[in-house]
Order: C-alpha cells, then structure tokens, then sequence
C-alpha cells in the first residue's frame, strides 16, 4: 500500500512537471498578433473635389489626380429601370445600347470612330436606379466627349433601322444571361423578394415579350420624358484643369433645357412577412450551386453600411466566419462569399455557395447556426476592426482608379445627394459597434426566414425535355428577330473627319528608383510613388508567363495555395488573423505571391508574408482538403461552354506539347499528388535566382532595402530553371464539335502564332489586334453592329505571347443556329485583312488604343509592380514601353499591312464549336 502511494505520487509529480513545461511552452510561443491599431482616418480631399450646379439644374463634379495622365468623362442619370411602366419592361436598358448610335448630327458609326481616333475606351451600364455612359482616353484628348455626351442627351436619333441591330443584340444577351446561373439565381431572387408592384422586381434588361410591341417612337418618348438635366450629373476624373472642364460643361450642357418636372419612381412599403421561398432550377450542370438571401435596407437607410461590415465579416476572405466554418473547419463547401447587394431604396443580402458533394443541407445549416449566433452574441470588435481596415484599403487602391471612382460615387451621391459622403463613408465604418451589427442581424437575417436558390443538375431523363424547352425559346427569338429585319447598311462615320486630329500621348512610363540583385540570386525592383499611402508586392516567379498552361502548373498552384494553410509556427487561422487584422491583402498562387499593405504595417506584414512562404507545414489533412476544393473547381468549370471550348482549342493547338492536356487527366493528377511532392516542389520552385522582387509604394528606400535583405535575402540561393519545350504538334483546319445543353454555342477559331514578345512582328501585330478586335469600332465589332448575330465576340492576335510563342483566335458567344453564318462571316473579316491589310485611319486608331493600354498597365502602384515583374521576367528592359511608344509613332501602314498578309488568314484555323450543334453534325464531336 505504502509503495503503490509512493509510485502514485511520483506519476502526479511527472504529470505536473509535464503540464508545467507544456504551459512554458505554449507560454513561450511566438504569438501572432496584429498590432491593436484603428485603421486611418482619411482626410476627405475637398482641394481636389470641385462641384458647380448649371443654370439647367444640371450638375458637375471633377475630381482631379494628376497621378496618370487620363481622363474620365462620365455622365449619370438618377434613372433606371425603375421608372419603367407596364409595357416598358427593358426600355431604360435598350437606350444603353441606342445612345451611341448616331445623333442629329453625328452619324451612326461616328461615335465608334471619334472613340478610336483619340483612343477612348467606352461603354455605358444600366442598373434599377441609375442610366450611365462613359469615356476614359489620355488627358490630351477628351475634351470632344464632352460635345458628343451632351449632343446624346438632346439629339439621340433612335431610328428605327438602328433599333433593329440593337434587338437583335439584346436577344443574344438575354440568352447569355440564362448561362449565368449565379447571375440567374439573383434575378430569381429580386423577382421572389420585391412583389410585382415593386420597381426591382423584374429584371432590367427586361422581358422578350416587351420587345415585340416596342417601337423607335415610344423609345424616344420614353428617353425624353425621364433623361433630363435634372436628373443628370456630369463626372470628370483624372489629370484635368477644373476649369477647362467647367468650361465645355457649361458650352455644351447649359443650352440644354427641359421643362420636364421628374417625378421619382414609387416603392411601395416593403413590410415583413413569415413566408420563406425555396426555388429549384435545374440546368445540365454537374455540381449543385446555392444561394441564401435576405431583404435588407438600400443604401439610403442610415444602416445601410452595416451590412456592408457584415458582409465582411460573414464571407469576405480566408478570416470570415463562413470561410472558416464551411471550408476550413468543417470541410463541407468549395467556396463561399457573401454579398450585400444594395439598389437605392432596398437591397438583398446573399450568401453564395459552392457545397461538395452530398453536404449542401450541412452548408444551409451551418449557415443557420452562425446567424442565430450572432443575433444572439453579437460580433466581436477585432471582427469590426478587420473590415474597418479592409475597407480603408480598398478604398485607397480605388482611389488609383477613375472608374472605380466614380462608380462607387454615382451610388452614393444618388442616394444621399452629398458629393463628400464617398470620401468620407469609409471613416464610418470606425463608429459600427457589435450592439449595432446584432440588432441588424436579428431585425433582418432571421434564419428561419432564409430564402434559398439552388441550380441543381438536371436529371438525365429531363434532358430532352429540357432541349425542347430550348428550342421553343429559340422559335421565340426567331419570331422577334423576324419583326426587326434591318434593311439598311450601317451608317459611314463623317462628322469624325471634321474633328482636329488627336495627340498620341507623350508619357515617360514609370522607371525603377533602383533595380539590385541579392546574393542568393534574387531581383529587387523598387519604386516609390508617394500618393497612396499602401506599398505593394510582387514577388513573382520568372518562369510562370511561359509555364501558366501546363499540367505542371496546377500542382504548382495547389502547393503555393498550401502555404497559407499553415506554417512550421503558426496554423492557418492565426496568419490569416494576423494578415487581415492590418488590413493587408496577400495572395500565393502558381505565378508567385503579392502583398498590398499601409506603409505603417508594411514592415510587419513582410516579415510573415515571407515567414508564410518559406516555412510551410504542408498539413496533410489540409492537403485532402485542398484536393477536394481544386477537383471540385475543375469537374465545375466543365460546366462552362466557354472553358470547355478554350480547352479544345489549346489541346488542337498544342499537339503534344506541356500545353496539352484536359481537365480529366488534371483531376487525375491532382488525386495523387502526395506531401512528398509538395515539399519538393516547393524546394525547387522557391528559387531566388527565377524570382523577381517588386516593390511599388510610399516607402523609405533605406528601409525597404534592410527589409528585403532581412527577409527575402535569407532565402537560400539557388539556379535558374528553364524551360524547353518542344515544338507543338497542329493539324490545321481541324473542326471539333462538342454537345452542351446551353442557350448559347460558343464559336472559336485559331491557330499557333510563331510570334513571343521579342519578336519584330509582336507590336505591329498588337495594333493588328486593335484594330480586329479591340473595344467597340473594331473590324469584329463592327460585325457585330451591321449583322446582329452576336452579343459578345472576341479575339487576339499574338496572345498570350511570352518567351514561348503565342496564338491568333476569335470567336463569339451566339445563338446555335447562326454558328455557320459567324464562321463565315468572321473567316472573311480575316482574310480580307489578310490581304488587303487595314487602312491608315485603322492604324491611327489602333495606335491610340494600344497607347492607352500602354498606360493602363501603369495605372496603379499593383498595376506597376506586376508590370515591373513582367518585364523582368520577359528579360525586356525597364524602358520598354517608352522605347515601345516612340517606334508606335512612326511604324508605317505598309509595314503593318505586310505583316497582316504573312500572319493573318483563315484557311488553316481550327474551328471549335460547342453548344447545342446538330447531333447529326458531331461527326468529329468530343464530350
């Protein structure tokens, strides 16, 4: 007894020993916490910030920042679908397409021209509250869209011949929506959550039946009874003189009159109700696809920015709760992300999910249990903290851009009617509380009246009935295309050669401050740019523009995703804490890794951002869950006609070659990718010596360089790998045919481009490509406007160009049973350039356009450094694109056209279609 007492206390003596060193040690860890900091306040800029109201009542708001020399011009009216009457579904949405079609004065392929030759990229959108058109071009060249916005707002022409082009268009988008399915599920969603009477109940491209009783005369009537001065307000953003802009606002605008007294829509009351909406929506797809939802406040309810918190806090990045829950702990979803969708006056709140296999009641009710957790416990501040400073940077990197500008402020000046309060809203995400974010919750997020839309795959009995459902809805369209036969040819541009001629740009693109090489072999390319006070980081590999297509570069992509999951000192969930409580982003994937933070935590995030990528644990339970995410991915992207046709095409054109292979053997491959792999992988991809370092930001250089060393410079040195990869296999004039139930087919036709960036023929063939198929004007898109069989097209000549040898295509998302008409069609548009070239009014404009996509690239700090990387990695030197622009300016037309007749023709394209082609046509089908 006395000795089993002795042996009793001696083991409770161990067991304290041991519990006492495991608390030291835990104790002793390193922990990885954020600093405790408020995100900064931000100064609202009123010196830049300039307003004036025309006698019109019309008003005018510049925003100046000299930083790239580019200029939006932007006009918005407080009017959308809306306003839209029985009768009228789809109207406010048809003037988008009608606005730029020719005025009084100006003919109908005259916008198109004017846009080219001062090379203008521009567009319009059409949302349930606001009707917008824009036009962005370099600072020297956007004073005629001033002239051309104002004449559309008193002279649009709306003719009838031209309303016959754009029906044909809408019909096509119409028909591409019904492949969107998460953008199907939220139209289904506002047609359940607003009642019939409700402004947002029906969708804004409208119904096809409201288009067999529209007319040009009830378009313009309907134009001229809401799009007023009033109602407008006129943007200019960029490096511009205020009072040049006034100036021409004034000339143009304030002769402008109307004597229409607006009348704002009515919304009816939306009053709670306990009724709860399940729909199905079954589709020829392979995976479920679900979305939750809720009514919430629109963004003129003084709470409407709460749910902009929470929808940060519920699905916005690895840290949210759902991620964590659904993905991360319980395994049980592929993706998750939360939106609050806000129009003016209501909104929906939706959370978007990707559930495995056989777990999508567990992701609906996981869901239902976090609700009910936070309108019972509320949230906690460092959860509001983080997507206070979330905000603050990505209002920040916003601020680099003028259409993400003024996107965001027609939205909030339209519903709070104060220019300053998008400049200022990001501060009030500082004054949220938990007790708010709780009350939110339970007054509008009540889990027990969750709302759900699946898309659910098809049942393969169902499948032919569900082709004739498609080919009634076909007979349809016929019968609307029918009724609107144009007749007419397009119209010649005119007024275009009145107008001066436009300045190329003259620009000094963005040199290093400093470019060094560590020991270890690594590129360090620093720039520093004091407008923003954010640093961002590339760190790319220089090998990942020629190997970004291989079979190889998948696995590569799951390792570099690996990293974040956790590290020899740290679990995944405390460095996605630590990253996302600074505010800072971050991103590993196959082409390297990026980090974007505030200068004042840059230091600390880099020195776990490299911990990240150098220490990896490469858990293996994580591993299986990243398998099953990335298998679950592929087996939905094979769901796309789009993806399913682009691997078509690579695979013909890639005979033999790492580029060639498909999303089966990848699946395949990623079913035994072990541990093992991983780590060697990652000992041979994280090589100093095909790495490039890039920084871009506000920073101290002597700080920065200390940093680096610090960090990346302990990296151990390593060699350049290269790749050589034989030659590919192509069998020309290959037709492959594969069957998918779709509204649309999709269209492709290509073939290998001997040409990498270093070739002579890469920048005329760049201005070829302008000139084919870029931005409305172009030869394809001019295709599109005189024969209407498509909504969308496209093509490159050269892409995806590299050190390795690119490839010319094009192609268009189009109704099945015009895939012989655009083949035709669009083989002649080619070959005619082929051997005829383009003319010297083509040319001037494509170099305008490619002068401006030469900016683009340099636009921001993250577009900087990623262009730094790239012309590191394409061994080109840092004055590339100055040198680029100088030979731009005087490459002459019979050059460019002779290398049009070497490069461009048809007859050995391969042709992929897939959609719903004749089953008696699948001769050589695939699928």
């Amino acid at each position: 007894m006395e000795l089993f007492t002795k042996i009793k206390i001696i083991v409770l003596c161990i067991c304290a020993i041991a519990l006492i060193l495991a608390h030291f040690r835990k104790k002793t860890k390193r922990p990885l916490v954020a600093p405790h900091k408020d995100a900064p306040h931000f100064e609202v800029p009123h010196d830049k910030i300039h307003k004036k109201i025309l006698k019109n009542g019309m008003t005018v708001l510049i925003y100046t920042t000299p930083k790239i020399p580019k200029v939006l011009v932007q006009i918005a009216y407080n009017v959308g679908s809306s306003v839209e009457g029985a009768g009228q579904r789809g109207l406010a949405h048809l003037i988008e397409h009608m606005i730029f079609k020719g005025t009084n004065t100006l003919t109908e392929g005259d916008i198109d021209a004017i846009a080219r030759k001062y090379g203008a990229t521009y567009n319009a959108f059409t949302s349930a509250d606001t009707t917008s058109y824009y036009f962005e071009t370099n600072k020297d060249n956007w004073k005629p869209f001033v002239h051309i916005l104002a004449d559309c707002m008193q002279n649009a022409r709306f003719d009838t011949e031209h309303l016959s082009s754009e029906i044909r268009t809408v019909v096509q988008e119409l028909k591409m929506g019904k492949d969107n399915y998460w953008r199907m599920m939220f139209l289904k969603a506002c047609e359940v959550a607003f009642p019939p009477n409700h402004p947002y109940h029906t969708p804004v491209i409208g119904y096809k039946d409201d288009l067999l009783t529209l007319s040009a005369k009830n378009l313009k009537h309907f134009y001229k009874s809401h799009y007023c001065p009033q109602k407008a307000t006129l943007f200019f953003v960029g490096d511009i003189n205020p009072e040049d802009a006034f100036a021409l606002a004034e000339k143009h605008f304030e002769p402008i009159t109307s004597d229409l007294q607006p009348t704002d829509p009515h919304f009816p009351k939306m009053y709670p109700e306990l009724i709860t909406h399940h729909v199905k929506i079954y589709e020829d797809v392979s995976k479920d696809q679900v979305m939750l939802y809720w009514a919430i406040p629109g963004l003129k309810d003084r709470s409407e920015i709460i749910s902009s918190a929470l929808e940060i806090i519920l699905g916005n990045g690895q840290c949210s709760r759902l991620h964590r829950l659904l993905v991360d702990e319980k395994k049980i979803a592929a993706s998750v992300s939360v939106s609050a969708h806000k129009f003016t006056h209501e909104g929906l709140l939706c959370i978007f999910i990707e559930p495995l296999k056989n777990k999508l009641n567990d992701c609906i009710q996981l869901v239902r249990t976090e609700l009910s957790d936070i309108a019972r416990q509320g949230v906690w501040p460092d959860e509001l903290l983080r997507a206070h400073k979330y905000k603050s940077r990505t209002f920040y990197e916003r601020l680099d851009s003028p259409a993400a500008i003024v996107s965001q402020w027609i939205k909030i000046l339209f519903a709070t009617g104060n220019e300053y309060e998008m400049f200022s809203r990001v501060n009030h995400y500082g004054a949220i509380t938990p007790t708010q974010v709780q009350s939110f919750a339970k007054t509008y997020l009540d889990p027990f009246l969750m709302n759900i839309i699946q898309v659910i795959p098809l049942p393969h009995d169902k499948k032919d009935q569900r082709a004739d459902i498609k080919k009634q809805s076909d007979a349809f369209d016929a019968t609307i295309i029918k009724k609107y036969t144009r007749t007419s040819p397009l119209e010649a541009p005119a007024f275009v050669h009145e107008l001066p001629a436009p300045q190329l740009i003259n620009f000094a693109f963005p040199h290093p401050d400093k470019v060094y090489t560590l020991k270890n072999g690594l590129t360090v390319v620093l720039y520093h740019d004091n407008t923003s006070p954010l640093i961002h980081m590339d760190l790319a590999y220089k090998n990942a523009f020629d190997t970004e297509q291989t079979l190889a570069s998948i696995t590569a992509d799951l390792m570099m995703h690996m990293l974040i999951e956790g590290s020899t000192a740290h679990n995944k969930n405390e460095i996605v804490s630590f990253f996302e409580n600074l505010g800072a982003g971050y991103s590993y994937a196959r082409d390297g890794a990026s980090l974007v933070a505030l200068n004042s935590d840059f230091d600390l995030a880099t020195q776990e951002f490299c911990k990240v990528l150098t220490t990896p644990a490469f858990p293996k339970a994580v591993l299986d869950k990243l398998k099953a995410i990335y298998i679950s991915s592929l087996q939905r992207s094979k769901d796309s006609s789009r993806y399913v046709a682009f691997e078509l095409l690579r695979n013909t054109l890639y005979g033999q070659h790492p580029y060639q292979w498909t999303t089966d053997q990848a699946i395949t491959s990623i079913k035994k990718i072990t541990r093992q792999q991983l780590i060697a992988l990652h000992k041979k991809e994280l090589n100093p010596a095909n790495m490039v370092l890039a920084i871009v930001g506000d920073f101290d250089p002597a700080t920065i360089e200390k940093l680096v060393a610090n960090t990346f410079g302990k990296l151990p040195q390593g060699h350049a790998l290269k790749n050589n990869f034989p030659d590919p296999v192509f069998t020309p004039a290959t037709t492959i045919d594969t069957y998918m139930l779709r509204d649309q087919a999709i269209l492709l036709l290509g073939e290998p481009c001997p040409v990498t960036v270093h070739h002579k023929d890469f920048l005329p063939l760049k201005l070829l490509n302008a000139a084919c198929f870029t931005s409305l004007g172009s030869r394809l898109f001019r295709l599109r406007e005189e024969k209407g069989l498509f909504y969308t097209a496209f093509g490159g000549l050269a892409s995806r160009s590299s050190n390795v040898p690119g490839i010319t295509y094009t192609g268009a998302l189009l109704s099945p049973e015009n895939l012989e008409k655009a083949d035709d069609m669009i083989r002649t548009m080619i070959d005619d350039i082929g051997d005829h070239g383009i003319t010297q009014e083509e040319l001037d404009g494509a170099r305008q356009m490619y002068a401006k996509k030469m900016v683009d690239r340099v636009a921001t700090n993250a577009a900087i450094a990623g262009t730094l990387c790239y012309l590191a990695s394409m061994h080109l030197p840092y004055d590339y694109y100055d040198a680029t622009l100088k030979r731009l300016k005087t490459l002459p037309l019979e050059q460019v056209n002779s290398i049009a007749s070497k490069h461009l023709g048809s007859a050995d394209m391969a042709r992929i279609r897939v959609g719903r082609i004749q089953r008696h046509a699948l001769g050589k089908a695939v699928g």
